[in-house]
């Protein structure tokens, strides 16, 4: 009706009836007016005289308007009344012809006429309905069945029963239904009908005005679409929308609210008086003094308060009221939203001291909301936002340009005024930032900024919320730093809003949907080829499948999957989704969000590497610790009875033995070596390194290594060359250290000629861009071949040199090799054949070189220890009472054979711990030997309960082991042991620690 009068080429004044009798003239209308010489004044009169006749039920209409009559037919309406005027005919026929105006009204109005004599079926359409039904306009009109045919098959029945029904009633009617072209579009029509006798009168008449209204559903549809989403963003987001009616003192709220309210129910009601009685009585107050602040001042207040809710407790809302006013400026209503924030501040009152729980609380939330009206100036802060910003509230809001100045850092200044001039300039609907204010101390804060920016009673508004992400900033900042990564997706916690729809409502998303898989939101393909296309079918069936549980059962859907970007990588994505269903329970769609879990998919799967990691690191330690003690332990009676043997002096071997013998010493002393070479490869390919990287004195390592190589050297007739002193001082590990330089320099002394010299030097060098110190080790030998140097650091590669009975396993290069690249070294060879070689070693400078203690001199040799002088020197020993537990009775026999070379030694043996506990309360052994496999207790637990008797609280416990991995070393000395040898025993060795335990004993207590 809206559209027909202000279109309509006859004139037609419209009423409301409100205060003031608000009246409108149509363009017909105004131009008779003009004409008559009638003014506002005048219509206003007219107006108020209709409203005052409102109870007539008369359709003619007379009222005298100086001396001129005004009348017309009158059409009365729910909000007022609407007057079709009827002027002088000269005042008519100047505006238009009659034929004229139906051109007109027909044409602006989409409007058509068709006639039909429901006696015959013959009918007739002019040329504007024929448009509109997309008939040819030169054909017959259709028959009612032909033009039946036309309207949509879901509105064919009810059509027929109403023409059938009002065939032979006369009178005015009106129906709605749609029509599908032969183009294929489908339009709504308005039939606006009267069934009227024939001329002749038999039969009747059917005349109809039909109204295309197809854009006015449509908008109402999209007005619909865009209502109903918002509505289910609401209710994802559990906000409560409410109003007051001032002049009832009731309160209306949405589904939310009936969740929230006691007694509350869904899109309902209750008295204003009601709700404050469930307001907590210390909350009562705040919440009436935002009400009148409202009413009284025209602002936005805010106010947090305590609501008893369903159950009986109470839960925390924050609202924000605004007063409603009329058009004449009077307070009628208040309009307000409230959040639940119950759960995020009990959970904030969980975990501050009492003394502050209140303060921390507000500080925690941490949003401050701001508006700027751009075109009066107008600012509002709230008091969060002078907090944020350092600011006194008695300044006052500060104006844009004294904000940059003042309260956005120096740093950020330029970028946040480009911005601000562009996006006010181009006024972008939305948009947030990142930036920094300076503290009154110096310091900076982060702030998160989302602005919305809208025209309201036309003028540019801007408002939104800054919050202060400082903590989270440098967390991020760290993890960038840590990481090394190149940015940081902030984007990251982005959250899509999507709605699949179970109607013929298209389905939605929003653009953050877009941007989590690569896309852009102006993408114009339907949201189903989109999924299709970044999308696994196997995750689209599996989706499918969860929707539908989730509609079946009412139950949260969730789902998280792979999603495929256009350049090939790939996202994964968690989507929350639940039903929405209409006031009858029928669901419409399914509506949720999404969001991306990349991050801690790959966060699962780096753990579950590093646990597999730590489990192959597992089991190879165990595996080095078992083969070690395998191996050492019939290593321990082969070496230990061939040096008994060499070392008895009663029955001594013939020269043909002594040298079989020494063959068997040789072969396992050569074993042996192999064994710790094979386990010291092991242990650097695990990193497992004896203690951490430190700063070592290459001086000190030299000093070690030579103790074991002097002897080599003599023997081999190899003169060895050092510096009086080293100056370097590296970064390593520095029993890994030794065993390199040890290893250099045996091979330069084995591979040399008799007569030839072993050169060691220093240099202060470069690793990168670093400082570094290189050792040499240069030998007068036979050199090495180019192919030779190629294969030089291959495991067991002699490179044919075994058949010149030189000794070695073959792998102390490939040692030497692996220990410092683990040390972040370097090893570098040169090399002539026939010449000689050298090899050298660089490792970092530990930072600044110091003078170590002076290197032996060249002339000075180990001294080995002989069994004559222990011998000679225990029988002037006091007996020395020893126990030794050992399930083994090979290992049992050696020791026994050992001992016997000591006259001042008591032995004592056990084959278990309970025999070995026995003995030892009984004869108080002075120094206990401990194997520690026993078979009924480990060797550990032991010794612990020998230390718990008081009578043995002097005495010394060895831990005499073939398990040879420093961390079984380092595991059993924590628990109590004193010392922990190694099997297999050598000899002198072993008499040599026997010694420094005797002399331990006898030294005065301090």
């Amino acid at each position: 009706m809206e559209q027909i009068w202000r279109l309509a080429p006859h004139p037609a004044l419209r009423v409301w009836r409100d205060a003031g009798a608000r009246h409108a003239l149509n363009a017909a209308g105004r131009l008779a007016a003009d004409r008559l010489g009638l003014t506002e004044a005048h219509w206003q009169q007219v107006s108020q005289a209709l409203l005052n006749d409102v109870a007539s039920q008369a359709t003619d209409w007379h009222y005298a308007l100086l001396g001129r009559p005004i009348s017309g037919q009158r059409v009365p309406l729910a909000d007022g009344v609407l007057l079709w005027l009827s002027l002088p005919a000269s005042s008519v026929s100047r505006l238009v012809s009659p034929a004229d105006q139906l051109e007109l009204m027909q044409a602006a109005g989409r409007m058509g006429l068709a006639v039909r004599d429901l006696v015959t079926g013959e009918g007739a359409w002019d040329a504007h309905l024929c448009a509109i039904m997309g008939w040819p306009s030169q054909a017959d009109a259709p028959g009612f069945e032909q033009a039946l045919a036309l309207v949509h098959p879901e509105d064919q029945a009810k059509l027929r029963a109403s023409h059938e029904a009002h065939r032979g009633l006369p009178g005015q009617y009106s129906q709605r239904f749609r029509i599908i072209r032969p183009d294929g579009q489908v339009r709504h029509l308005n039939s606006l009908y009267a069934i009227r006798p024939r001329p002749h009168g038999d039969g009747h008449v059917l005349v109809s005005v039909l109204v295309d209204d197809t854009d006015a559903v449509q908008r109402e549809r999209q007005q619909t679409a865009s209502r109903e989403l918002l509505a289910q963003g609401i209710s994802l987001a559990d906000i409560m929308v409410w109003s007051v009616d001032l002049e009832t003192q009731t309160i209306y709220f949405n589904e939310v609210g009936g969740d929230l309210f006691r007694n509350g129910k869904a899109e309902g009601r209750r008295l204003l008086a009601d709700v404050r009685e469930d307001i907590h009585p210390d909350d009562v107050d705040r919440v009436r003094q935002a009400f009148d602040e409202a009413l009284s001042t025209g602002k936005v207040v805010d106010a947090l308060a305590r609501y008893r809710d369903r159950t009986g407790g109470w839960r925390y809302l924050l609202t924000r009221r605004v007063v409603q006013r009329d058009e004449q400026g009077k307070a009628v209503g208040l309009l307000g939203v409230s959040l639940d924030l119950d759960e995020q501040i009990r959970e904030r009152e969980r975990s501050v001291s009492r003394l502050e729980r209140m303060q921390l609380a507000a500080e925690t939330i941490g949003v401050g909301f701001w508006s700027r009206d751009l075109d009066s100036g107008q600012v509002e802060w709230d008091d969060r936002m002078y907090s944020l910003h350092h600011r006194e509230p008695e300044e006052g809001p500060p104006g844009l340009q004294e904000w940059l100045e003042r309260h956005v850092h120096a740093d950020d200044r330029p970028m946040m005024a480009e911005r601000q001039a562009r996006q006010y300039t181009e006024w972008t609907p939305s948009s947030d930032i990142l930036f920094r204010v300076p503290t009154p101390e110096g310091g900076v804060r982060w702030i998160q900024s989302w602005t919305r920016r809208i025209v309201r009673d036309g003028h540019r508004v801007a408002f939104g919320i800054h919050v202060d992400v400082t903590e989270q900033r440098l967390q991020a900042l760290a993890i960038e730093r840590e990481r090394e990564r190149d940015r940081f997706a902030i984007e990251a916690a982005g959250v899509g809003l999507w709605d699949r729809s179970l109607t013929d409502r298209p389905s939605y998303w929003s653009p953050a949907m877009y941007q989590l898989r690569g896309l852009s939101p102006d993408d114009p393909r339907p949201v189903a080829e989109l999924v299709a296309l970044t999308t696994r079918a196997a995750a689209r069936d599996e989706a499918d499948r969860l929707m539908a549980d989730c509609m079946a059962d009412g139950q949260t859907y969730r789902h998280e999957f792979e999603v495929l970007w256009p350049d090939g990588t790939t996202r994964w994505i968690s989507s929350i989704g639940r039903p929405v269903r209409d006031a009858q329970g029928r669901a419409l769609a399914i509506a949720g969000v999404n969001v991306d879990i990349t991050e801690r998919r790959l966060a699962e799967a780096l753990a579950r590497e590093r646990d597999r990691a730590a489990e192959a690191h597992a089991a190879q330690s165990e595996l080095m610790a078992r083969v070690s003690h395998e191996l050492r332990t019939p290593m321990n009676a082969v070496l230990g009875f061939a040096e008994l043997m060499a070392a008895d002096t009663l029955q001594t071997l013939p020269a043909a033995q002594a040298q079989r013998l020494d063959q068997i010493r040789t072969a396992g002393r050569q074993l042996l070596g192999l064994i710790d070479d094979l386990l010291e490869i092991s242990r650097a390919d695990a990193g497992q390194g004896l203690e951490p990287l430190a700063p070592v004195r290459l001086q000190e390592v030299v000093g070690d290594a030579l103790q074991w190589v002097q002897g080599l050297a003599r023997d081999h007739h190899v003169l060895l060359a050092l510096p009086a002193a080293l100056q370097g001082r590296v970064l390593a590990h520095r029993r890994w250290l030794g065993q390199v330089v040890t290893n250099l320099l045996t091979n330069g002394i084995k591979y040399n000629r008799s007569g030839g010299q072993v050169r060691l030097s220093e240099a202060a060098s470069s690793l990168g861009d670093s400082p570094a110190w290189t050792l040499t080790v240069e030998d007068d030998g036979r050199g090495l071949t180019a192919e030779q140097q190629q294969r030089l650091f291959e495991p067991f590669n002699r490179l044919g040199v075994e058949r010149e009975g030189i000794s070695g396993t073959g792998i102390g290069l490939s040692i030497v090799a692996r220990l410092v690249r683990a040390m972040g070294g370097t090893v570098a060879v040169r090399s002539v054949p026939g010449q000689g070689s050298a090899f050298s070693i660089c490792l970092p400078d530990a930072g600044g070189a110091e003078a170590a203690a002076a290197v032996p001199g060249l002339a000075e040799q180990r001294q080995q220890k002989a069994i004559e002088p222990v011998l000679a020197a225990a029988q002037e020993r006091a007996p020395w009472r020893v126990l030794y537990v050992e399930d083994n009775p090979v290992n049992e026999l050696l020791l026994r054979e050992m001992m016997n070379l000591r006259p001042d030694v008591q032995l004592w043996l056990a084959a278990d711990a309970a025999e070995g506990l026995a003995l030892a309360r009984q004869v108080l052994p002075e120094l206990v030997l401990l194997d520690l496999q026993l078979p009924d207790m480990s060797g550990t637990a032991l010794m612990q309960m020998l230390r718990a008797e008081p009578a043995l609280a002097g005495s010394r416990f060895v831990a005499l082991s073939a398990n040879a991995m420093p961390q079984d070393i380092d595991q059993a000395l924590r628990a109590g042991f004193d010392d922990y040898w190694t099997k297999p025993l050598a000899l002198a060795a072993f008499m040599d620690r026997m010694d420094a335990l005797w002399a331990q004993r006898s030294a005065p207590s301090a």
